[in-house]
């Protein structure tokens, strides 16, 4: 399933897991979104920005200094999350 930036007609963001398309999506107002798909799943995404961020930086490693200060010049310099 794919989010979308509607007055930028472009995509923003992919959610993987489906293998069938979806049907339908439903914000529940506590920033989850259920999907609904043709392979008969349901799925549930938590979309909290906070959540989200301790998931990602529970999984990746934080970046060196030097690759850092080569791709955010000027931006001072966070060990991890």
């Amino acid at each position: 399933m794919t989010g979308w930036d509607v007055p930028g007609r472009a995509p923003k963001a992919t959610l993987r897991g489906h293998t069938g398309r979806v049907q339908d999506a439903v914000f529940d107002g506590d920033d989850t979104l259920h999907t609904v798909s043709r392979d008969g799943t349901w799925r549930t995404w938590g979309l909290d920005p906070h959540r989200v961020a301790a998931h990602v930086c529970g999984r990746i490693p934080p970046p060196a200094r030097a690759y850092w200060e080569r791709i955010a010049p000027g931006t001072p310099y966070r060990d991890g999350c």
